[in-house]
C-alpha cells in the first residue's frame, strides 16, 4: 500500500467526487485517481467507491 494511495481516497471521500479530487486537490487526470483508488481497492480486498452508474 502507498500512502499516495491513501491520499488520494482521503481526498475523494472528502471531495465526494473523483473527478474534483483530481483535479483540484490531486493535480492528476479523473482517470489516473480511479486507477489508485481500484489499486487500493484490490489491496485491500473491499469495495471503497460504489459506482452509482452500474
Amino acid at each position: 500500500m502507498r500512502l499516495e494511495w491513501l491520499r488520494c481516497f482521503y481526498e475523494v471521500a472528502q471531495m465526494g467526487s473523483i473527478t474534483q479530487a483530481a483535479e483540484q486537490k490531486l493535480f492528476i487526470t479523473q482517470p489516473a485517481a480511479t486507477k489508485i483508488i481500484r489499486s487500493l481497492e484490490q489491496e485491500i480486498g473491499e469495495t471503497l467507491i460504489i459506482d452509482s452508474f452500474k
